[in-house]
């Protein structure tokens, strides 16, 4: 603590009183202006040296929550599209699998080209129908 610092709550300085400094604004503060136990003010200066343990102001409290919030949100619809893409993938190797298996049918049954792209389109369009409405399931 520095004599120019000033708790930015009532813009005194911290210096003849009790203060915490903020682990996310790096401010000091006074524990009156932040309504600090002196119990838990005792607790965090006896504990300084503990890496993990943090102490945040009232504005900084708020704002890192809802930064917390943000990211679960995010991690959320990550999740989803994850498992939407992994619907989508498996549902192309299937379709690759039918095609893979078309062919082969053609080629042992003697059907003219034609005919078996005729009748991969129409086994596409089934799949894709297919995907379309489990895909629009998916969607929140």
């Amino acid at each position: 603590m520095e004599e120019e610092d000033e708790c930015p709550d009532c813009n005194k300085g911290v210096l003849a009183h009790t203060a915490l400094k903020c682990d996310g604004c790096e401010f000091w503060h006074h524990t009156a202006c932040e309504k600090v136990e002196f119990e838990v003010y005792e607790f965090l200066c006896g504990h300084e040296d503990v890496k993990s343990l943090q102490w945040y102001c009232k504005r900084c409290s708020v704002t890192h929550l809802t930064v917390l919030k943000a990211i679960l949100s995010m991690q959320a619809a990550q999740r989803k599209l994850e498992e939407k893409m992994d619907l989508m993938l498996s549902t192309m190797n299937d379709k690759n699998l039918v095609i893979d298996s078309l062919h082969k049918r053609a080629e042992e049954s003697g059907k003219e080209t034609q005919e078996i792209i005729g009748e991969i389109k129409q086994i596409n369009h089934k799949i894709d129908e297919i995907v379309h409405s489990k895909s629009k399931k998916m969607l929140p």
